[in-house]
């Protein structure tokens, strides 16, 4: 078979490429999405730029959306006066969230 290319917007597939996977037939071509952790994640800031909305109000639509990662460090440690929590915002989790909104409207 010959080597198979397709270029997704933030994204190359190769047919070598390891966690993808390219499968072709005569008449179809079916990509295979990469896991989440490899697909591309998205600050709250880099979110805001994209829709023209402030920062807290991406943070405050994907705060208690599955699949959104929340890290950082625990209020309840002594000295700390509160939580400082990191977002990271799965590319498959924006176009949902963005589908969603965009069929309330």
């Amino acid at each position: 078979m010959r080597n198979l290319a397709l270029h997704i917007p933030g994204t190359f597939v190769n047919q070598a490429t390891s966690f993808m996977r390219v499968c072709h037939s005569e008449y179809k071509m079916f990509v295979v999405a990469a896991p989440k952790a490899l697909e591309r994640h998205f600050r709250p800031a880099e979110v805001a730029k994209m829709w023209a909305i402030s920062v807290d109000t991406v943070r405050d639509l994907f705060r208690n959306e599955p699949g959104v990662l929340l890290f950082g460090n625990d209020v309840s440690k002594p000295g700390r006066k509160r939580a400082y929590v990191s977002m990271r915002i799965p590319e498959s989790v924006l176009m949902r969230v963005h589908l969603r909104l965009s069929q309330a409207a």
